[in-house]
């Protein structure tokens, strides 16, 4: 399993990783499972772009010129709004970050 395969089942079932509507819990939930990688030296190995909270934040900017001062949650959620899904939104831009540029 590696960051990816979290974040397909945090997509998947939501409400087992303190789900929200603003995906604030996901992203802090990233932040941790990052933090724990570099703490205990663990290199994941998996297809596309490395992933992290901080690196998809550098591409939401870079790709879309939003605002990322307080994250990719708040960015997501800023930019697309309340009347759409976001954790949907959040997966699918996930995958293009992960297929994106080079790694």
């Amino acid at each position: 399993m590696h960051i990816y395969d979290v974040i397909d089942r945090i997509t998947q079932r939501p409400e087992m990783y303190g789900a929200d509507k603003g995906l604030k819990n996901e992203d802090l939930y990233l932040h941790g499972y990052v933090a724990a990688l570099d703490a205990n030296a663990v290199t994941e190995r998996y297809r596309g772009r490395p992933f992290s909270p901080r690196a998809f934040s550098e591409w939401l900017f870079t790709e879309f010129d939003w605002s990322v001062s307080q994250g990719f949650a708040a960015a997501i959620h800023e930019k697309l709004g309340p009347d759409v899904d976001l954790l949907f939104e959040f997966s699918e831009l996930v995958e293009r970050f992960r297929d994106s540029g080079s790694f």
